[in-house]
């Protein structure tokens, strides 16, 4: 018989206090637990406005250089803790976002990313990458959460709660707190008319 190795699980407080990463954390309030890693505050906030399942994010702008040594590994031991690790960022010089890409490619699951302006393509081909930024939103919005995999997954082993599962996953797509199309923030534009 062949016995595998089981990864514990962590808490996201214990990767904290372990790399000592000053990580934003928004509350029990959120419906996802999932984390964003920016380049950028800006960029971050407006993503996590948009996509509420986001709990955490990591700005990595103003982080010491000692954090950057252990990035990889926070985002590893993260990984097991949150539901989804997710990164955006804009980077002037390709340079700028290579220790940030490099922490990003040990993860076992590949993250979605929108790296705006950045001038290697090519060295992000072991992600998920979003064109642009309204693109990035739209594609964790249509992401699954857990809790409507958890029903998904009841309801194909139970076939007596099928119907509960159902109205569980329609009860959860009716409450989303996804953003509407015809809002400027997702479509890019904002004038005077539309913010008055």
């Amino acid at each position: 018989m062949k016995v595998g190795r089981v990864a514990a699980p962590f808490s996201v407080e214990q990767a904290n206090a372990l790399y000592r990463i000053d990580l934003v954390d928004f509350g029990y309030e959120r419906p996802g637990n999932w984390l964003l890693v920016s380049a950028g505050s800006g960029l971050m906030l407006s993503v996590m406005d948009c996509e509420r399942r986001h709990r955490y994010c990591l700005d990595t702008d103003p982080m010491p250089k000692g954090c950057w040594r252990t990035l990889s590994d926070w985002l590893q031991m993260m990984e097991r803790a949150v539901d989804r690790v997710n990164a955006c960022g804009w980077f002037s010089r390709y340079e700028n976002g290579l220790p940030l890409i490099g922490a990003l490619a040990a993860l076992k699951k590949r993250p979605l990313v929108y790296f705006g302006a950045y001038e290697r393509p090519d060295l992000l081909n072991r992600f998920d990458v979003a064109r642009d930024l309204g693109d990035f939103i739209d594609r964790l919005n249509a992401l699954p959460s857990p809790a409507l995999r958890r029903a998904r997954s009841q309801a194909r082993h139970d076939t007596g709660s099928a119907a509960a599962a159902c109205a569980q996953i329609a009860s959860e797509n009716a409450n989303s707190s996804r953003l509407p199309r015809s809002d400027p923030l997702r479509s890019g534009r904002h004038d005077r008319s539309s913010s008055e």
